[in-house]
């Protein structure tokens, strides 16, 4: 990357995010931190969407260790990633998702093109994270299927991050 960016030739510039998956060996963290940077960019644009998905994303969060609870890598039972408030939570991370795509052109404008990239890989990331909840969170399937399905996804989240 040192060597493409000291080209003049090239003009446009590569970003590198790293690219393993937000999860770690013993959890999974909770997708708060990553939602609120995607909301405090939105608000320095449109303060009253971003207020609006908070508001709804803000009831559906609950308390950190629920999320990041070390029991429930080994116990299902013991995630949050498939209750009702995590199903919502999952659905309202794509509606934020949805609305920065769909508003992209206005969005880079208000801010810059690299700012709102940001905001889409921290928006992306929270859906890594609630993914991985969910998996963790099911009971179904054979005798190791938590754990395959576990892999199988961060395995396909890095290569998306790669991409």
């Amino acid at each position: 990357m040192r060597l493409y960016h000291a080209d003049p030739s090239n003009l446009v510039k590569l970003l590198f995010y790293g690219f393993d998956s937000p999860t770690e060996m013993t959890g999974t963290d909770s997708p708060r931190r990553v939602l609120y940077f995607v909301l405090d960019y939105l608000a320095s644009i449109d303060n009253a969407s971003s207020q609006e998905h908070r508001k709804c994303i803000d009831q559906l969060l609950g308390q950190d260790f629920d999320w990041e609870n070390p029991a429930a890598m080994m116990d299902p039972t013991k995630s949050t990633g498939l209750s009702p408030a995590a199903t919502a939570l999952r659905i309202e991370t794509e509606n934020l998702i949805s609305e920065l795509h769909v508003r992209r052109p206005e969005l880079v404008a208000k801010s810059d093109k690299l700012r709102y990239l940001e905001a889409v890989h921290y928006a992306t990331v929270s859906r890594q994270l609630l993914n991985c909840h969910a998996v963790m969170a099911r009971t179904t399937g054979k005798p190791g299927y938590r754990l395959v399905s576990g892999l199988g996804l961060r395995d396909a989240m890095m290569a998306a991050n790669l991409e």
